[in-house]
C-alpha cells in the first residue's frame, strides 16, 4: 500500500516537472522568436527610431521656439474695464476678419502674424479692498476678501477693482511692423465714441469748476490778507456767502479754504489724468524669448512608435496563428 503511494507521488511530480520544462521552453522559443523577429526587421525598426526622433525633435523645437509679445500696462478710467475687456475678446474673435481688421487701422497681413491677444488684471487685493471699505463702507466684506488669495480674486465680479490691467499681444514672428499692431489696437479703445463723449464732458465740467474754484479761493486768500493787514473796511471788497448758522469767521474761511484746495486737487487730476479712456502706465515695446525645450517628444515619439508596431506584428501573428488553429 505504502509503495503505491510512493508511486503515485513520484509520477505526480515528474508530471509537474514536465509540465515546468514545457512551459520554460516555450518562454524560451517565445523569446528567441522575438529576438529573430527584430533581428530581422533590425533595419525597419532603426528606421522607425530615427524618423520619430526627428519628428520629435522638431516638433520640440517647434513648442520650444523664440516668443514674440509685447505688453503693454494700462489704468482703465471712466469705468471702462468692461468695454476694453469686451474689445479684446471680440478681436481675438475677429482676427480673421479682414473689414474689421482694416476698420481698426491695421492692413489685413497684419493680422496675420498675431498669435493671440490677451488681457488679465494685476491682482492687486488692496484695490479691492480699499474700494469696498472707503467707498461702500462694506467692513465685513473686506475682512473676509483680506483671508482670500489672489487665485480667488483673480475672476471677473473683481475686475472693475483693480486699477492696473495688462494687454498681452502675442506675434508669430519678428516683423517691423508688431509694434504697430499694438499702437492701433490702443488707438481703437482710445476712439471709443461714447467714452470720448464722456471724456469730453468730464473735461469741460473739470475746466469750469477749477476756474471757478481758483476764483473763490483767490478772494478767500484776499479778504484773509486784508483782515491780516488791518485795512479799512472800504478796502474789503470781498463778499463771503456763508450757512444762516455759520458766520464770516477766519475758522469758517480756513474750512471752506481747505475745501476748495481738495476740490482744485480733482479738477486738476481730471484734466491731467483723465484725458483717455485709459492711461499707458508701461509699455515694453516687441520683445523675444526662447521657450525652455526639454526634448520630451524627441524619446517619447520614437518610443510609442516602436511599441505601436510592435503590437501591430504582435496581433498580425496572433491572427495568422488563430486561422492555423481554426483550419487544422
Amino acid at each position: 500500500m505504502n509503495q503505491k503511494i510512493a508511486s503515485e507521488e513520484e509520477i505526480d511530480v515528474n508530471q509537474v516537472i514536465k509540465l515546468i520544462k514545457r512551459v520554460v521552453i516555450k518562454i524560451l522559443r517565445l523569446f528567441f522568436s522575438i529576438i529573430t523577429f527584430y533581428k530581422k526587421k533590425w533595419i525597419f525598426f532603426l528606421l522607425l527610431l530615427a524618423v520619430g526622433a526627428t519628428a520629435g525633435y522638431f516638433i520640440d523645437r517647434k513648442i520650444g521656439s523664440t516668443i514674440y509679445k509685447q505688453e503693454v500696462i494700462i489704468e482703465p478710467k471712466y469705468r471702462s474695464v468692461s468695454y476694453i475687456y469686451s474689445f479684446i475678446d471680440n478681436l481675438s474673435y475677429k482676427l480673421g476678419d479682414k473689414k474689421y481688421i482694416q476698420s481698426l487701422g491695421m492692413e489685413s497681413l497684419w493680422s496675420r502674424n498675431i498669435e493671440s491677444i490677451e488681457i488679465t488684471p494685476i491682482i492687486a487685493a488692496d484695490d479691492i479692498m480699499i474700494e469696498l471699505k472707503d467707498t461702500f463702507n462694506d467692513q465685513e466684506s473686506y475682512e473676509v476678501l483680506y483671508e482670500k488669495s489672489e487665485n480667488d480674486l483673480n475672476i471677473e465680479k473683481f475686475r472693475n477693482f483693480y486699477k492696473h490691467h495688462k494687454i498681452v499681444v502675442y506675434f508669430k514672428s519678428d516683423q517691423e511692423y508688431n509694434s504697430k499692431i499694438t499702437a492701433s489696437i490702443l488707438e481703437s479703445i482710445s476712439n471709443n465714441s461714447y467714452f470720448r463723449d464722456q471724456i469730453a464732458f468730464e473735461f469741460n465740467q473739470a475746466s469750469s469748476d477749477l476756474k471757478r474754484n481758483t476764483t473763490s479761493l483767490q478772494f478767500i486768500d484776499q479778504y484773509l490778507a486784508s483782515l491780516s493787514t488791518d485795512t479799512t473796511k472800504k478796502d474789503q471788497d470781498v463778499i463771503i456767502i456763508a450757512d444762516e448758522t455759520q458766520t464770516t469767521t477766519i475758522a469758517a474761511l480756513l474750512k471752506q479754504k481747505s475745501s476748495l484746495l481738495i476740490n482744485i486737487k480733482k479738477n486738476e487730476e481730471t484734466l491731467n489724468l483723465y484725458k483717455e479712456v485709459f492711461l499707458k502706465v508701461s509699455d515694453s515695446d516687441v520683445i523675444s524669448y526662447q521657450k525652455k525645450i526639454f526634448y520630451n517628444l524627441l524619446v517619447l515619439i520614437p518610443l510609442f512608435a516602436f511599441i505601436g508596431v510592435s503590437i501591430f506584428y504582435l496581433i498580425r501573428y496572433l491572427y495568422i496563428e488563430l486561422q492555423k488553429l481554426v483550419t487544422t
